[in-house]
């Protein structure tokens, strides 16, 4: 079975950026929520303020998730590549009988 590394390489990228795409979405969201919180508890609301205290936590958690997702996926890619050269130096340097 053959494959094709320009696909593999354009696959490991379009992951890494789509979850840096939902990373700053999620980042967005937090800050309102930050925002929110704030609000709630200045008005007393201390109840629905620890709910979304609690649900920022869990989203935290999530981004840092994705966070170490699209970095793993780096260094995939740059062992990936160290692979195609390797293979390009020894496949060049293997003689032919």
């Amino acid at each position: 079975m053959e494959w094709d590394s320009a696909s593999v390489k354009s696959q490991f990228r379009q992951s890494s950026q789509r979850l840096g795409q939902v990373q700053a979405k999620n980042d967005s969201q937090a800050s309102i929520t930050r925002t929110d919180i704030a609000t709630l508890i200045q008005r007393g609301n201390i109840s629905l303020a620890r709910e979304k205290a609690e649900k920022l936590i869990v989203d935290e958690a999530y981004g840092d998730l994705l966070e170490e997702l699209e970095m793993q996926i780096g260094v995939l890619l740059e062992h990936f590549q160290e692979l195609e050269r390797g293979c390009a130096n020894k496949c060049l340097s293997i003689p032919e009988s």
